[in-house]
C-alpha cells in the first residue's frame, strides 16, 4: 500500500496551501497586470465573511473579504503564481486555485462547486486534478472495504492494535499498487505536456515530494524547464532531493542536539555502538499511535541486546506529547523542541510525512528506513540473531 495508501493513512500531508512554497526573495519581471483582483459570487450566500489564504516566501498570508449580495472581492500582488484557497468559517465553502497577479472571477454555485476564470496555471491544475480525483474515490472505495474486512474478522478498524490477516492484506496491498500506477498516469503526462508550469511543479510537490517518492520527484523534476525549477515549488523539489540524498541508506546519520521530556539535551551521536531506531511521531498522528504497539514489542524484545529507541516528536502542546507518551507506554527516549514541522530536526532529516523512521547501525549509519509491522521485527530479527 504505497503512495495511494499514504493519501488517506499517514499524517504527513499538511495542506499543501500552508506549506509547500518558496522560501526565498525573488525579482519578477515587468508584468502589464502587476495586481491580482478576484471578483466572486458565493449561490445561496448572501452575506457574510470569506477568508484567502495562501504562503509566500515562507509566510502564510491571510486575508477576509465581506459577502454581501452573495458577491466578494480581493486584490493584491504575489511573486508568482502560487496554490491558494478560499473559505467559508464553516467549510462550505472552500475554492482551492492558483492566485497570479491576474483579473480572476470565481463562481460558487449552492453545492460549493467552483468555477474559476481567468488564470491559465489553474486551468492546468484543474485539469489534473479532474484525473486525480477519479483515482482518488477510487481508494477511498478500497478504504471503506477494507474497514469492512477488518469488522468481518472481528476487530474495530480504529482500533491502534487492529490488523488483517495476511490474506486480506496482501489483496489490499495488490489493489493500491495498481492504484498507485494509476496516479502516476495523471502526473506524468501533465508534467509532461505543461513543463515551463508551476501548477507542474505543484503538483511534484503534491504527490511525491508530500510522499517522500524521491525517485518519481527526480524523474518528473528532470522535465520541468529552468524557470520552473526557479519557481518555489521547483525550488523545493530540489531541495527534497538533495536533503534525501544527505539521509539515504548508506549514509552517515546527521547528527543534532534536542531536549528530552525533562528538558535535558540528548546527542544523537551518544548512542555510538548501539542500533538506534530514530522515529519521527506525533501524539495527534493516528497511524503513529497505531505502529506504537509494535514497537514496543520491538524495544522489549532487543533492547537488552543493544537496541535504542530515539523518538522525535512533532507535537507543538507539550502536555498532548507527554500524555502520549505515558498513555502508549514508551519507555524510551523522548525528544522535542516543540516546534511542530518546523523542528530543527524534522527539518534536517526532510520529514514530510509521519511516521517516518530510520534506522542507524552502531557506527551511525542508516542502514534502513521506513520500517513497520513484520518488516520491523524481522530486520531486527536479522541483526540480533
Amino acid at each position: 500500500m504505497k503512495k495511494i495508501y499514504l493519501v488517506l493513512v499517514l499524517c504527513g500531508l499538511v495542506s499543501i496551501a500552508l506549506n509547500a512554497v518558496n522560501n526565498r526573495k525573488k525579482t519578477v519581471s515587468p508584468n502589464l497586470n502587476p495586481n491580482f483582483l478576484i471578483s466572486g459570487e458565493v449561490k445561496g450566500v448572501n452575506q457574510g465573511v470569506i477568508y484567502l489564504g495562501y504562503r509566500e516566501n515562507a509566510i502564510d498570508k491571510k486575508d477576509s473579504a465581506i459577502i454581501a449580495g452573495g458577491k466578494f472581492s480581493f486584490k493584491g500582488k504575489v511573486i508568482e503564481p502560487v496554490y491558494a484557497f478560499l473559505s467559508t468559517r464553516n467549510r462550505k465553502v472552500f475554492v482551492g486555485f492558483f492566485l497570479e497577479n491576474k483579473k480572476v472571477t470565481i463562481l460558487v454555485d449552492s453545492l460549493g462547486k467552483s468555477n474559476v476564470k481567468g488564470s491559465p496555471v489553474t486551468d492546468i491544475y484543474t485539469e489534473w486534478i479532474n484525473k486525480w480525483d477519479v483515482v482518488r474515490q477510487k481508494a477511498g472505495g478500497i478504504y471503506k472495504r477494507m474497514d469492512e474486512e477488518y469488522k468481518k474478522e472481528g476487530q474495530d478498524p480504529h482500533s491502534r492494535t487492529a490488523k488483517l490477516s495476511d490474506t486480506a492484506r496482501k489483496a489490499f496491498d495488490e489493489e493500491f499498487k495498481a492504484l498507485g500506477v494509476e496516479s502516476d498516469s495523471t502526473v506524468f503526462p501533465t508534467v509532461r505536456k505543461y513543463p515551463n508550469s508551476v501548477a507542474s511543479a505543484f503538483i511534484i510537490v503534491d504527490r511525491y515530494v508530500s510522499w517522500h517518492d524521491v525517485s518519481n520527484a527526480q524523474k518528473m523534476y528532470n522535465y520541468l524547464t529552468t524557470e520552473i525549477k526557479k519557481s518555489g515549488y521547483g525550488i523545493q523539489i530540489k531541495n527534497f532531493i538533495d536533503t534525501d540524498a544527505k539521509v539515504s541508506i548508506g549514509k552517515a546519520a546527521s547528527d543534532f542536539t534536542m531536549n528530552d521530556t525533562t528538558g535535558h539535551p540528548v546527542k544523537l551521536s551518544g548512542f555510538k555502538g548501539k542500533y538506534v531506531l530514530l522515529d519521527f511521531w506525533a501524539s495527534w498522528c493516528g497511524p503513529c499511535r497505531k505502529e506504537n504497539p509494535n514497537v514496543v514489542n520491538a524495544y522489549k524484545k532487543f533492547h537488552d541486546k543493544g537496541f535504542e529507541i530515539v523518538q522525535v516528536s512533532l507535537d507543538t502542546k507539550r502536555a498532548a506529547w507527554i500524555g502520549a507518551i505515558q498513555k502508549d507506554g514508551l519507555n524510551w527516549i523522548h525528544l522535542s523542541d516543540l516546534k511542530g514541522w518546523q523542528n530543527d530536526a524534522v527539518v534536517l532529516y526532510g520529514i514530510k510525512a509521519v511516521p517516518t523512521n530510520f534506522l542507524i547501525d552502531k557506527d551511525g549509519k542508516i542502514i534502513a528506513r521506513d520500517l513497520r509491522e513484520e518488516k520491523l521485527q524481522e530486520t531486527l530479527s536479522g541483526i540480533f540473531k
